[in-house]
């Protein structure tokens, strides 16, 4: 395999935008058939002209955004270009927000005022939900197998581990270089 350079990695990308799919583009081409160690060290350029690519939009969205602050926004071939100042939400106060939403006799509509404040969507901090395990004599697993589930997604995801952080997995520590670590042990 040839070696691959940001400047040939920002040129395949000019292709990659132009096909239909990316398996039917020059990359495709490339990486497929490589074993694992090849298409790492392909994927060091690639991630750096992603890095490039990247802080360029930032930079571009910067100057667009103070230009149609200034200037109004404009429409260009179908997409518009506005300006606004994003917000969230924010509590006052906590404890007065939960004594306001408990603060009916009946112990159901507690329960359904609170079901309606946190949404079906709702997951506990699990600090939070470990705190309150313990602080109830009860140990923190039994408690998120209790009340949680893991829901895991049909495809894996690649993680990328830089071990001179100090957050690196103790076996992705222990690995040797250029060797494989059998995930299915």
């Amino acid at each position: 395999m040839e070696k691959l350079t940001v400047n040939k990695a920002l040129d395949i990308a000019k292709d990659v935008a132009l096909a239909e799919d990316v398996k039917n583009s020059e990359i495709a081409d490339t990486l497929n058939g490589q074993s694992g160690e090849d298409i790492a060290v392909a994927r060091l350029p690639i991630s750096n002209s992603a890095v490039a690519t990247r802080d360029m939009l930032s930079y571009t969205d910067l100057v667009l955004r103070d230009d149609v602050r200034e200037h109004g926004s404009f429409k260009m071939d179908g997409t518009v270009f506005h300006h606004t100042n994003p917000y969230s939400w924010k509590v006052v106060d906590m404890v007065t927000l939960m004594k306001w939403i408990t603060s009916v006799d009946d112990k159901s509509t507690v329960i359904a005022d609170l079901c309606a404040l946190v949404g079906g969507s709702f997951v506990p901090s699990l600090r939070g939900m470990d705190s309150i395990a313990t602080r109830r004599g009860m140990s923190k697993e039994t408690a998120r197998d209790t009340f949680l589930f893991k829901e895991f997604k049909d495809d894996g995801k690649l993680l990328i581990i830089h071990t001179e952080q100090g957050n690196t997995p103790v076996w992705a520590n222990k690995m040797k270089e250029g060797k494989r670590y059998d995930t299915v042990a």
